[in-house]
């Protein structure tokens, strides 16, 4: 499984934060994770914690993503039939593919950067 992290570029920084915060943050970033628009529930809980804030960054990255696949890049495939239907498609599964990841890493106290380099640093 390492393999298909290494070839998405997602780095593992798990050691960047301490696993007492990242158990303690859990609940609240699994609830983040799953409803998406409530992303900032880690941070706004503790606002000190590293990790509250890199989690809420990657998830508000994902709802992003999620949100520009749906109102973007849906309505531009929509003109081109069959094939279009088909990458959309993919892109969403792609997607909840990450949010499915991101659940598990959560659940595990790992933490591993987004893929393809785009990452949103609101909370800092």
């Amino acid at each position: 499984m390492d393999g298909i992290f290494n070839s998405l570029k997602m780095e593992e920084i798990t050691e960047q934060f301490e696993q007492e915060e990242m158990s303690n943050q859990k609940v609240l970033a699994i609830v983040g994770l799953i409803t998406e628009i409530l992303f900032f529930l880690p941070v706004a809980s503790n606002k000190e914690s590293a990790y509250a804030k890199e989690i809420t960054n990657q998830t508000l990255t994902l709802f992003v993503y999620h949100l520009a696949q749906y109102l973007v890049l849906d309505r531009i495939l929509d003109y081109i039939p069959f094939i279009g239907g088909i990458v959309s498609y993919v892109v969403s599964l792609a997607i909840w593919a990450l949010f499915i990841i991101k659940i598990v890493e959560v659940c595990q106290c790992r933490l591993r950067k987004l893929p393809f380099g785009f990452s949103i640093n609101v909370f800092k």
